[in-house]
């Protein structure tokens, strides 16, 4: 399975593109009551590719963040 990349983030969706496929996505409830906080940038693994709205089910960790703009990731 291919890592996902993060590119926008508004309200509870966020846009993920792998292998130039864009997907609209929503999070699954275990990641919001971890208390992690999704950036543009961080790298993603969704389930559901087969349905209208994919669901991001993990989170891989962060070389960096920058709080402000809110972005992970970066180089």
């Amino acid at each position: 399975m291919t890592p996902g990349l993060i590119i926008k983030a508004e309200a509870n969706f966020y846009s993920v593109v792998i292998d130039d496929m864009e997907y609209l996505c929503t999070v699954r409830a275990n990641i919001k009551k971890a208390g992690t906080t999704l950036r543009v940038g961080d790298k993603v693994y969704l389930e559901g590719l087969e349905y209208e709205r994919p669901a991001i089910k993990e989170v891989l960790p962060r070389r960096n963040t920058l709080k402000k703009p809110a972005i992970a990731n970066v180089d």
